[in-house]
């Protein structure tokens, strides 16, 4: 089956598009290669902003963040301890 890119006007397999739960037919409108430059050069364009953007919400979250860094090393402390204790028996 073959369904048409609105962006490049060219018909390509329907395996060639993402999916999309919000349109009829549950695949996206443009084709995965025509999507890929879009988000490409959107990236690009506003790389400044998400930069921004992901900094001011770190820097929100520390406490939090460092938090989860802190209790993720204990974890893994405690799964490698057990583990080596497990392979020395």
């Amino acid at each position: 089956m073959l369904k048409l890119c609105s962006r490049c006007n060219k018909k390509f397999p329907v395996t060639m598009f993402n999916k999309n739960k919000r349109s009829a037919d549950g695949l996206g409108y443009q084709c995965k290669s025509c999507k890929k430059g879009m988000d490409r050069k959107s990236r690009l364009l506003h790389r400044d902003q998400r930069i921004t953007y992901d900094r001011n919400r770190w820097h929100a979250r520390r406490e939090h963040n460092l938090l989860q860094r802190k209790l993720h090393a204990k974890i893994i402390e405690g799964y490698t301890s057990n583990l080596w204790q497990s392979l020395s028996k």
